[in-house]
């Protein structure tokens, strides 16, 4: 008598059960099916660390969003700028990452930043020293 797993109902035979070749290319065809090497794009939970292997260039995902009335411009990116590897979230309104810089949040390796639409970069943590004001 065969006992099946409980995620993907496996047939799992008994030390005493004969060898079924059937059972185990279904059991197969399964694991290929469910699993596939990739993340289904609905239903699917990812967990764990993400690791990134982009170490030359800035890679950014760009989403359009209208929020009362107005279209903002949320870019999540992680890569290398100026020699620093950085994973960034900055908005900004309109449609394009060309369009007016609302603000921008980067965690990088000399700590974690913010940048305002006029460029100015204030620490809210250096990687040597932790500090932060709350308004």
């Amino acid at each position: 008598m065969s006992l099946k797993t409980p995620n993907y109902e496996l047939v799992k035979p008994e030390l005493t059960d004969v060898a079924d070749i059937t059972a185990m290319n279904q059991n197969w065809d399964t694991i290929d099916a469910e699993l596939g090497g990739k993340v289904k794009k609905t239903g699917d939970n990812l967990t764990g660390q993400l690791t990134f292997n982009n170490t030359n260039s800035y890679f950014a995902i760009g989403k359009y969003r209208d929020v009362n009335s107005k279209r903002y411009f949320v870019n999540l990116g992680c890569g290398v700028l100026g020699g620093q590897g950085i994973v960034s979230l900055e908005v900004r309104q309109g449609n394009t990452p060309e369009d007016p810089l609302l603000g921008r949040l980067e965690i990088g390796d000399l700590g974690v930043s913010y940048q305002d639409s006029d460029g100015k970069r204030t620490y809210l943590a250096r990687s040597e020293v932790i500090a932060a004001t709350v308004e």
